[in-house]
Formats: C-alpha cells, sequence, structure tokens
C-alpha cells in the first residue's frame, strides 16, 4: 500500500495539475477524513497559497476556538499527508458556506477544556515565549477534551 506522500509525488508526475491544484482538491476530498466529523461540519479549505491554507468556517462560535487550534490543525493536516505541505492557517468566516449537514442543527460547540496531566504542565512551562505557552496550553486542552471518548 502505498503513503499519501508516494501517492501525491505519483499523481504530480503525471502532469496536468499543478501542486497547489493536488493538494487542494486532496484536502477538500478527505477534509472530514483529516479533521473528523465536528470541524468538517462548520468548516471546509477553500484555497492554498504559498503553503497557506485559508479555511472557510461557518459559525462565528467557533473562530475562536479553531485560533487557538490552527498550529494543532496544519500539523494533523501536514501528518495526514506526510508532509510539510502547510505552513500556515487562515481562518474565514463565511456564514453562507454550504456544507454537508442537516439544516438548522448546528454541531456543538467542543466541551470545555480538559486538565492537563502534570508531565504536560511541566513541558509546557519549559516554552520560553509567554504568549505561545498560553496558546499551546489552551490549544492542547481543547484537544484533550475534543477527543475525550464519552462515558459507556
Amino acid at each position: 500500500m502505498k503513503s499519501i506522500k508516494e501517492v501525491i509525488l505519483y499523481l504530480l508526475a503525471l502532469g496536468g495539475r499543478s501542486k497547489k491544484e493536488l493538494l487542494q482538491g486532496l484536502l477538500k476530498s478527505l477534509w472530514k477524513e483529516i479533521v473528523g466529523d465536528k470541524l468538517s461540519q462548520i468548516s471546509q479549505p477553500t484555497t492554498l497559497e504559498d503553503g497557506c491554507l485559508t479555511i472557510e468556517l461557518s459559525d462565528a462560535d467557533w473562530l475562536p476556538i479553531l485560533r487557538e487550534m490552527k498550529v494543532l490543525i496544519r500539523e494533523r493536516i501536514n501528518n495526514y499527508l506526510q508532509g510539510a505541505y502547510i505552513t500556515g492557517v487562515n481562518l474565514r468566516l463565511n456564514p453562507h458556506l454550504s456544507l454537508s449537514r442537516p439544516k438548522g442543527r448546528k454541531p456543538p460547540l467542543p466541551p470545555e477544556p480538559e486538565e492537563l496531566s502534570p508531565q504536560m504542565k511541566e513541558i509546557i512551562e519549559k516554552i520560553p515565549d509567554r504568549e505561545l505557552r498560553s496558546i499551546f496550553s489552551q490549544s492542547a486542552r481543547r484537544y484533550l477534551a475534543l477527543t475525550k471518548k464519552p462515558p459507556s
């Protein structure tokens, strides 16, 4: 089985489309698989310029949350694509964004951030930049809350 990176390189070798066009198409078609069901219900990748991906959101409530998660989103995309294709993420609100979800139903907002483990707190405290430390801490807490499995 070929890796995503090998498939990307193969498709580029076939010609006809630029790397940018290919990546945009891949991101749009694999968006739900890359970011998960909740985020795919309120967002979609739109353009890719010089490594910077623009993501449109249909729900203003999610904008501040995703601002905190931009680095995590970029890393998740690059990990999925198995390469450093995305260097930045821009977010843009588009209330007219047409996404495939039932009308009148908004996806629930993510739960309140989880408490970090002592080991994670220790790692975060070593980040020298105070603002970056705060962003990373908040993003890690939100990520843990989003990935937490509901009690059975």
